[in-house]
């Protein structure tokens, strides 16, 4: 376990609130991330999850890109087409995003 870091903390801010030197330390020598965080909320508007959802994700893919580049394995617990107007019963990675038109609730949108 020790070459396995658990970061804790808001993705909405820069630097996962540590200090540059260890954001710098931790960018230069791990080379995957497993992103699993978000707020989960099905009531939220889209304006409400931005931060956390959108926000963090991007931060946590500038720390990918920082220091030696690094595999990111994300992780949601909602599939966006099922939140969307397309009726399709089965859907598959490489599908075309063609035909949804509207994705529904903050949460899916956020995603």
């Amino acid at each position: 376990w020790e070459n396995i870091h658990f970061i804790e903390g808001d993705i909405s801010f820069r630097n996962f609130n540590m200090s540059d030197f260890e954001w710098k330390s931790l960018a230069d020598n791990i080379d995957s991330v497993v992103h699993m965080a978000a707020e989960v909320n099905l009531i939220k508007s889209y304006d409400k999850l931005k931060s956390n959802n959108v926000i963090g994700t991007t931060e946590v893919l500038r720390f990918c890109l920082t220091g030696i580049p690094k595999e990111l394995h994300y992780a949601s617990t909602l599939s966006v087409y099922v939140s969307s107007d397309d009726i399709r019963s089965r859907f598959y990675e490489d599908d075309s995003l063609e035909l949804m038109n509207e994705v529904y609730g903050g949460y899916a949108q956020s995603k």
